[in-house]
């Protein structure tokens, strides 16, 4: 408990800070290096040890979501530029196949091309109001905001029911202090809690014809 409340108050500072620079290019660089990060630990753990090939991954995993925030135009489209970089993935596999294995690669792909791409929503939800008239600013926070709260209470109400009320485990060989009664009542506690949440952000502060 200790441990997670500490979690908690860090996530919640850093989230306040990122909160602050949500409509500047502070915003941006967070989530680049988030997908950085988020590479690097993803193939380290699946196992992948080729230096090369975890270079060229945070590389491209930080730049992508920058590039897809900032549209920048290149001599190739980014479609293009992607297949040239799975292609260079795959030489670099081919030319450490004693080190390297196929599984390695494909892992390396999804971590430095599909989270990347999930971290760009964040910047593109924050520029929505630049595109629809209908959108400013608040709805745009209220948006990051369900998403981000979504994913951390969900976690904290299963928690607090599992441990009040668990008794059937959900998949004990993967994770053994998961329970049934807690996956349920973390997702319909979430549930009313967006409700809520979504109520006072229409009531007073959304702007309502």
């Amino acid at each position: 408990m200790k441990k997670k409340v500490i979690s908690g108050i860090v996530i919640a500072i850093v989230l306040l800070l990122v909160y602050r620079g949500m409509f500047t290019p502070v915003f941006g660089i967070f989530f680049d290096i988030m997908a950085a990060l988020s590479c690097y630990e993803i193939t380290r753990a699946a196992g992948v040890k080729n230096k090369e090939l975890m270079i060229f991954a945070m590389i491209f995993s930080f730049l992508l979501p920058l590039t897809i925030e900032y549209g920048f135009n290149f001599a190739l489209p980014l479609n293009i530029c992607i297949m040239i970089y799975i292609i260079l993935l795959v030489l670099i596999m081919l030319a450490n196949h004693d080190t390297v294995s196929f599984e390695n690669l494909c892992v390396t792909i999804y971590a430095s091309v599909i989270i990347p791409f999930a971290y760009s929503t964040f910047t593109l939800i924050t520029d929505l109001y630049k595109m629809y008239p209908d959108i400013d600013r608040r709805h745009c926070i209220f948006l990051i905001w369900f998403g981000i709260n979504s994913a951390l209470f969900t976690d904290v109400f299963a928690y607090f029911v599992g441990v009040k009320f668990g008794k059937h485990k959900m998949a004990p060989s993967i994770s053994p202090k998961k329970s049934i009664e807690g996956a349920v009542g973390g997702v319909v506690l979430e549930l009313a809690f967006n409700l809520l949440a979504l109520f006072i952000f229409t009531k007073y502060i959304f702007i309502v014809p």
